[in-house]
């Protein structure tokens, strides 16, 4: 039988590995945010709120620090009822679009895209809802000629916000590999 000390010192053992074990500390939920993102990975980015542009989120973009000529305001335009365009200065386009609730978005993408005769194209990062590629044009005289390779980086998300089905993506002439990233970066963080 278990004399009664040793059981309340076993409770007590056992409540305090318990509680140290959680993570709902204070100084967690503070480092989190509200928003659950991780404030050490975008300390060069902002929050936008994209509520007051009838878009029911909000979206982490790149600052003036990050170094890719986002040192511009912030600029969100609702462009269409069902269009939105996000720019931190001219490096900086992301376009997103409302498809309710159409949910093959991400397949006809990967379909359309290994359609494409005039590029070459290197998937670089392929997620479920996530792909980032490279483009390379291949069939012209006049680049083969000059051995300049024209090759541009683009992306390509698909969030469900709201039981909505969002695409976002670059601009269609691309963007360099590291704005890519960090556009990456914000595509993930919207919510």
């Amino acid at each position: 039988m278990i004399s009664s000390k040793k059981y309340f010192l076993f409770f007590c053992s056992f409540t305090l590995l318990l509680f140290s074990s959680c993570d709902l500390t204070d100084d967690n939920l503070k480092q989190k945010g509200s928003t659950g993102i991780d404030p050490d990975e975008y300390y060069q980015f902002k929050e936008i709120d994209l509520r007051p542009t009838d878009l029911e989120a909000s979206i982490f973009i790149p600052d003036e620090t990050a170094g890719i000529g986002a040192s511009f305001k912030a600029n969100v335009l609702h462009v269409e009822d069902f269009k939105w365009m996000v720019s931190a200065g001219p490096n900086f386009e992301l376009f997103i679009e409302d498809y309710g609730d159409f949910n093959s978005l991400m397949s006809e993408f990967r379909s359309k895209i290994k359609s494409k005769n005039l590029f070459k194209i290197s998937i670089l990062y392929d997620q479920d809802s996530l792909v980032i590629y490279k483009r390379e044009i291949m069939n012209d005289r006049r680049i083969r000629a000059s051995r300049i390779r024209h090759q541009s980086y683009h992306i390509y998300g698909v969030k469900r916000i709201n039981g909505y089905n969002y695409e976002i993506k670059n601009r269609e002439a691309g963007n360099t590999l590291k704005v890519v990233k960090f556009m990456e970066k914000s595509i993930k963080s919207l919510k």
